[in-house]
This record gives structure tokens, sequence and C-alpha cells, in this order.
């Protein structure tokens, strides 16, 4: 089904908005958000009421408004609020022999201990440091046991796990410097509360429009935040100023 931008949508915030959606495996939840910020009813008068220093900024409030509410909605409560959420579920399900409900399980842990370049890095060099323990009369028997490609003997492999090591290192550093880049804000104190998304895509996108143009434009914030939050109620822009 074509995507239906709301009318008035400059033509640079459609690219972009297109060029999102196009993304291979985009988690549904951000595919509607995107949606909504094309199509919703409320951004017609949105984009009419831009304010006039805005206007040749629609694709990055866009970009902003997106990675603001991909931030807002990676943020998980406190880990101890997580792990009460992990005993009541075994408390239930204990003994676990079902493989859907051990894929739930999976999941949340996954979310107590994220997944990161850095855990895959340590992984790698406890693998690579175990294969050097293994005894060279033993590694005689490596090249009949292994399924792979002839060509990757035992210390060809263990070069390779080290290099894994290393650009995992290397992946996670560049993940560490592009979110020093971003300035983000301190995410809310209760974590846990059920308007912390909201306050934190608010705390983003004010502080990339304070960077950006001296102001924070509550107005145009609230507007996104209803959109892509697809809240039932306009936000009130009193609201966005005190959070």
């Amino acid at each position: 089904m074509p995507l239906v931008f709301a009318p008035g949508t400059p033509a640079e915030a459609r690219s972009l908005m297109m060029g999102c959606l196009a993304t291979p495996d985009l988690p549904a939840e951000l595919r509607a958000a995107i949606e909504r910020l094309a199509g919703n009813e409320t951004m017609q008068p949105f984009w009419k009421q831009l304010p006039a220093s805005l206007h040749t900024r629609a694709a990055d409030i866009i970009y902003w408004a997106v990675s603001a509410y991909i931030e807002a909605t990676s943020l998980e409560p406190p880990r101890a609020v997580i792990q009460k959420e992990i005993d009541a579920f075994l408390r239930i399900h204990a003994p676990i022999s079902d493989p859907e409900i051990t894929a739930q399980y999976k999941m949340k842990v996954r979310r107590l201990y994220p997944l990161t370049y850095d855990m895959l890095a340590e992984q790698a060099r406890i693998l690579s440091e175990m294969l050097d323990e293994i005894p060279s009369a033993r590694r005689r028997y490596w090249a009949k046991a292994w399924p792979g490609d002839p060509e990757y003997g035992f210390d060809k492999l263990r070069l390779i796990v080290g290099d894994i090591a290393a650009c995992c290192d290397r992946l996670d550093a560049d993940a560490r410097q592009i979110r020093l880049n971003q300035h983000l804000p301190d995410p809310p104190r209760k974590r846990g509360a059920h308007t912390a998304q909201h306050v934190y895509f608010d705390r983003i996108l004010k502080t990339r429009f304070r960077e950006e143009f001296g102001q924070l434009y509550p107005g145009v914030v609230a507007t996104l935040e209803q959109v892509a939050f697809d809240l039932p109620d306009a936000v009130d822009e009193s609201t966005v100023l005190k959070r």
C-alpha cells in the first residue's frame, strides 16, 4: 500500500521518510511511527504553522524526531524492575521446556543485558584464550572434525577469532563516539514511569532545537510527540516546557 503523505509535507521530509521506510527489517513499531509522521491528519496543520525559521529544516526535524523516538522507546526501566519481571516470569513458567516460552525468557534477559559490541569482543577474547589452551597434541584432530572450509585450519581460525575481537572493539569505540556526538540529555530519573519515554523524547528534541536554533519550540515538540507516540489527545506546550 503506497504511503500517503499529509498535504503540505515538504519534499525533503518526504524523501527522508521514504528512505527510512525502505530500511530492511525496520521494527513494526518504528515503521508505524514514521508512517504517522508522514500521514497523520495532525501533520497538515503542523507543516502550515511551522515557524518560518524552520521551513528549510523539514528533513532535519523529521530525522531528529525519528532519532528521538528510537532513543526514547529504547529506554528501559531500572535493572531492579526488569529483574523482578524475570523473577515473576520464572515463578509462573519454570521449569521452561516450551520453545515459545524459552524465547520470551531470552528476550526478557536480553533487556537486562543488552547486546553490545563490547560484549561480543569480550566473548571472542574468551574463546581465543580457550583455543590457546588446547594442547598441540590434541589440535591434530581438528582438521578431521572441522566441517567447514578445509583451508581454515586451527591456527587460522584462532587468528580470525582474535580479529573478530579487535573488530568489535573498534565498532564499540565508534558507537560510543557517535553517542557522544549526539549530545543526548540525561534520561528521566524515574525510568519506570509510564511517561518516561515521552519525557525523554521531549528532552532530546528540546536539546537539539536549543543547539541548532537557540530556542526550544515547545509547540513543535508537542505535536511531534503526539503523532510519534499516537497519543489520543494533544500534548500541552506547558507540559513540554516543564519536562
